[in-house]
């Protein structure tokens, strides 16, 4: 599928539904690294109900930032249900500050459904 998500001209992406496989996450994300690196269309990503790792989202975070000090920002980006035990303060600031980086200045975030406090909110 890699090939058809790196040439094809669309602008949002939504990845779902990976929990039955232990590796799914690591794949997606790295998945996602090379398709963000190759196809410039895209400029909103959603990931829902796929367990992510601290690195994961290292991986996410940084082809974000990559895209984001280019000339093709990441508009949105979406990560519903992807915490099992909760989002921790770490995790959150990495993503805060992927999407800061934007220079559009209007990013959506989603981060519905990942037990957050209101210490890491």
């Amino acid at each position: 599928l890699r090939p058809a998500f790196e040439q094809s001209r669309i602008e949002r992406v939504y990845f779902e539904n990976c929990r039955h496989s232990n590796h799914s996450s690591g794949y997606m994300a790295d998945f996602f690294k090379q398709v963000l690196q190759s196809n410039h269309f895209i400029t909103r990503v959603s990931f829902g109900i796929l367990e992510f790792a601290q690195e994961d989202v290292k991986t996410v975070c940084g082809a974000i930032e990559s895209r984001n000090a280019g000339s093709q920002p990441i508009e949105g980006l979406g990560m519903v249900n992807c915490f099992e035990n909760g989002i921790d303060t770490q995790t959150l600031k990495t993503i805060l500050a992927s999407i800061t980086t934007s220079r559009t200045g209007n990013v959506v975030l989603n981060l519905s459904f990942n037990g957050m406090s209101s210490r890491e909110a």
